[in-house]
């Protein structure tokens, strides 16, 4: 005879419960992670999914995008303000608020473009959930990177190739649309 089993789901974990039985199935994530994890999205659906959305963004926006294709890995979208004003916006799609990549060859540059502006999108997984938009200067940029530490607190360097910026950095450039050409 198979088992009555009842999911609680009120802790931290997730119990299967059937009479003296008790089996933790697994952690639980926090609310903010369950909203914007992704299980099943590949990071090139969400590249994609936050290219376009930028795209379209600016679009409702009035200004003009243009989607670079093809082997562009500093150049996302190619624009112009209403204005007319021509600029270039690097995407960073993300399911989850957490580190955001960069090359380091953009984000130690010496004298940052004023043409080139990043916007990191945060795409939940939950499609009836809005996208978050963030938008920095190249400078901007590059002056976060620039704050911080090259090392961990026990002197060894971090791994080479995970440079980029934190979500804290990053999410206090929430719709920060005003700082695109007009």
């Amino acid at each position: 005879m198979a088992a009555d089993w009842e999911f609680d789901t009120s802790a931290t974990h997730l119990l299967a419960v059937s009479g003296d039985v008790v089996v933790i199935l697994g952690a639980l994530p926090t609310p903010e992670r369950a909203i914007c994890a992704s299980v099943t999205r590949s990071r090139h659906h969400t590249a994609w999914a936050g290219a376009l959305a930028v795209a379209a963004e600016l679009s409702r926006r009035e200004y003009d995008a243009a989607i670079a294709l093809g082997n562009t890995p500093t150049l996302d979208l190619v624009c112009s303000s209403p204005g007319g004003t021509p600029f270039k916006v690097h995407v960073k799609s993300v399911a989850s608020p957490n580190w955001i990549l960069i090359q380091k060859s953009m984000l130690e540059n010496p004298s940052p473009s004023s043409t080139l502006y990043f916007a990191v999108v945060l795409v939940p997984s939950d499609p009836n959930k809005p996208f978050a938009f963030h938008v920095l200067t190249h400078k901007e940029v590059c002056a976060l990177y620039a704050q911080q530490r090259r090392v961990r607190r026990d002197g060894r360097p971090y791994k080479a190739g995970m440079e980029g910026l934190s979500w804290s950095d990053v999410s206090r450039h929430r719709d920060a649309w005003h700082k695109l050409p007009e």
